[in-house]
């Protein structure tokens, strides 16, 4: 998991840029929140064989759930998400945070678990 987190972020780093920020972006601790839950419906999803249609399909379903669950609406969340994108000193503060939940939640399962 750890891996493709890493990868993540650093892909999403690399793009450079600026923009306005859209007018319904997503505040930063709700990105957050909804990153984390993203990274977590991938890494469910990529023991499913990835890039499998089953895989596809259930991660769309997981997406919508965390949309949803959010109140996030999907062009909301892409705009918000290019944004970011588009400001890597922005996206990396965000980052920071989603990674620190991220272990904190490996942790606390970890300790559960054992």
């Amino acid at each position: 998991m750890r891996h493709m987190l890493i990868a993540s972020c650093l892909l999403a780093l690399m793009a450079c840029g600026k923009g306005s920020a859209p007018k319904d972006l997503i505040g930063s601790d709700q990105f957050v929140d909804v990153m984390v839950d993203i990274h977590l419906a991938e890494a469910s999803v990529y023991n499913l064989r990835p890039g499998t249609d089953t895989a596809r399909s259930v991660l769309k379903d997981h997406y919508a759930t965390i949309m949803s669950s959010h109140n996030v609406k999907p062009d909301q969340f892409l705009a918000t998400f290019q944004y970011y994108r588009k400001h890597p000193d922005k996206m990396a503060v965000v980052y920071e945070k989603v990674i620190e939940k991220l272990s904190a939640l490996e942790a606390e399962w970890s300790n559960k678990y054992e």
